[in-house]
């Protein structure tokens, strides 16, 4: 099976998003703060290295004789992407409080899916 880079592309254009509405969302409202920055920057970077991990099960695991029949790393990707969107959103009402509405619904809703095994 060759992997696509796409799903990759996906979760940096998605990461990149959220990090730019983040920072636009904190200068408007006045609050940067360094520590917070730092916090997220890590969790981008998690992000990226599990993504990383999947590419490398997905690889690797035929090597020695585990032939899954699923695209982990497409499923790992989509779950990533949903919760940048989610996250998106957030910062887009920030910016924007008059879109709580559709945006809010849609980020609550995707929440509540994502957080569904907690």
């Amino acid at each position: 099976m060759i992997l696509s880079s796409i799903d990759l592309i996906i979760v940096i254009v998605m990461i990149v998003a959220d990090v730019i509405t983040g920072l636009v969302s904190a200068w408007l409202r006045h609050d940067f703060q360094s520590a917070k920055m730092r916090e997220g920057a890590g969790h981008k970077l998690g992000e990226l290295f599990a993504v990383g991990l999947c590419y490398a099960l997905q690889f690797g695991l035929p090597f020695v004789g585990i032939n899954l029949t699923i695209n982990i790393v497409r499923g790992f990707t989509v779950y990533i992407v949903l919760m940048e969107f989610a996250s998106v959103s957030e910062n887009i009402i920030d910016m924007d409080p008059e879109l709580q509405g559709p945006l809010g619904k849609l980020s609550e809703t995707l929440k509540g899916v994502l957080n569904r095994d907690e």
